[in-house]
């Protein structure tokens, strides 16, 4: 990585600390006008997106770090929980699926895919994903 960029992934981070999302994205677009295929610029800029509401952005920039790594559980991760947040349960639960293959014990993406469940009114399915949440992590206060 360039000496230039982590100066600016450092900007983007102070201006994250302080909720100052636009202008933090002003430092991702201008890591990815150095290199547009930055993953974590890519994500950065989803994941503002996401907390901005602006989730058709989101998903946008996240799947084009998905085209990079294909295989990072918590860009699927968060890709599930954007869908989720737009109630679009069926997107949601493939991509938390995706999650679990490559981490069976990611607690969090079980307990997410029983939510999209219950918003599917698959309430069987999401007791048994709460079950087996529980199971692997009996002294989690969420359960």
């Amino acid at each position: 990585m360039k000496l230039d960029t982590i100066f600016l992934y450092e900007l983007a981070s102070k201006e994250l600390d302080k909720h100052r999302y636009e202008k933090a994205l002003k430092f991702y677009d201008k890591i990815l006008k150095i290199n547009r295929k930055e993953f974590d610029a890519l994500v950065g800029k989803g994941d503002i997106f996401a907390t901005l509401g602006e989730y058709k952005k989101a998903i946008t920039q996240y799947k084009k770090a998905l085209r990079i790594n294909s295989s990072d559980p918590d860009l699927l991760y968060n890709i599930a929980t954007t869908y989720y947040d737009m109630d679009q349960f069926e997107q949601s639960i493939a991509h938390y699926n995706k999650v679990l293959h490559i981490v069976p014990n990611y607690i969090d993406a079980l307990c997410n895919r029983g939510n999209a469940l219950v918003g599917l009114g698959r309430h069987k399915e999401a007791i048994r994903m709460y079950k087996k949440a529980l199971k692997k992590n009996p002294n989690d206060v969420k359960f």
